[in-house]
């Protein structure tokens, strides 16, 4: 309700984070403004990203201004940077053993899991999900189904990474690509044969 006169301003406080007191950073004594956001900034306002901010705001008409809003809170956050890429720990021809690592940014909100990803064997083909939690490793075996695919032995299997945070995920990591194989069996000892040159 506009009070029965016009809206001729708004002011918009935020505070600093720590449940200090709060700044009008939009509108305000002398400032008139119409504008129902803000941008604000660390570099303007000193916001620091992991922080809860609380944020306010008043109408102004010709007669005076409203009582403020109830609290807003914000966390400033954005989603976490994409993880390394899975390193190869050991490959077979019977299962491939992935490390894995944590991101080295959250985002400002902790990082609530991380989700592996696997395709099918073949250039192109869909990736599905291996595996969702915080482990450090895992393992992949012939014979275990993913999706609609059965991991087999002699494929090329490629797999990314991706970190979640309560605000989104992230991009995925590089790939790492691994053959379910393993090197050759040793060859038998050389045979020689010699000739006196006659």
């Amino acid at each position: 309700m506009n009070g029965g006169t016009s809206i001729i301003g708004y002011e918009i406080q935020v505070d600093d984070g720590n449940n200090g007191e709060f700044k009008t950073v939009i509108g305000g004594e002398g400032q008139r403004t119409l504008a129902t956001s803000v941008t604000v900034t660390a570099a303007s306002d000193g916001i620091r990203k992991g922080y809860t901010y609380r944020a306010q705001y008043r109408a102004v008409n010709s007669i005076g201004s409203s009582a403020f809003s109830p609290i807003g809170y914000l966390l400033a956050a954005a989603k976490p940077e994409a993880p390394p890429a899975p390193s190869l720990t050991s490959a077979s021809n019977t299962q491939i053993v992935l490390g894995l690592t944590d991101t080295s940014d959250d985002g400002g909100s902790t990082v609530i899991s991380y989700s592996l990803y696997m395709n099918e064997g073949t250039d192109g083909s869909d990736y599905n999900l291996i595996s969702t939690g915080t482990a450090t490793t895992a393992t992949i075996t012939v014979g275990d189904i993913y999706g609609t695919h059965t991991v087999a032995v002699s494929k090329k299997y490629t797999f990314k990474y991706v970190a979640t945070n309560a605000i989104d995920s992230s991009e995925d990591s590089d790939l790492l690509t691994v053959y379910m194989a393993r090197a050759p069996n040793t060859p038998v000892a050389p045979t020689f044969s010699f000739s006196n040159g006659s």
